[in-house]
């Protein structure tokens, strides 16, 4: 599902028999547990991905090294390459959409609050939903100043670099 909005589309990711154009491999810049999802950045940049069928064979010595923490990582790679796909060249968007519903948080607490302050009369003073709210607040208020960051500090890289939001592989 998080890597579906790059376009590519396989039964295996996790085989490490691939093969690629020399243009795809020069432009791609892997970090982390990432050289799993090269498939993904490969269609970012434009290639057509297909897959062949491989003959896996079972394991004859020693054990697997892939546990807990690795499955952790490969999550967190998958968040960011959802990141790279759709937000990349618009932070604001994203870290928006995460301040929208913190607001729409901080409403349901403010609902809530009037309507034990109006139908029970509890106090305002210390409430629970009251810190919540407050807390939903600020953080919806950070989170649009960290997208507003992230507007500028990719504005500033695509600039200092020279580079483009897209690519083009030949003219005609």
């Amino acid at each position: 599902k998080l890597i579906s909005s790059t376009g590519c589309k396989l039964h295996d990711y996790g085989c490490t028999l691939k093969a690629y154009r020399g243009w795809v491999a020069k432009k791609m810049n892997l970090y982390g547990e990432m050289h799993r999802f090269i498939p993904a950045f490969a269609a970012l940049e434009g290639a057509t991905v297909a897959e062949l069928e491989v003959g896996h064979r079972a394991r004859k010595f020693g054990t697997s090294k892939y546990g807990m923490d690795r499955i952790f990582r490969v999550l967190l790679d998958l968040v960011t390459i959802r990141f790279f796909t759709t937000s990349m060249t618009r932070p604001l968007h994203f870290f928006g959409k995460i301040s929208r519903w913190t607001v729409y948080l901080t409403f349901i607490m403010l609902v809530l609050i009037g309507a034990l302050h109006i139908g029970l009369g509890c106090g305002i003073n210390f409430n629970t939903y009251l810190i919540v709210m407050t807390m939903c607040s600020f953080v919806s208020v950070q989170f649009v100043i960290l997208g507003l960051l992230g507007e500028i500090i990719m504005r500033s890289y695509f600039e200092s670099c020279d580079k483009k939001l897209y690519s083009i592989r030949e003219g005609i």
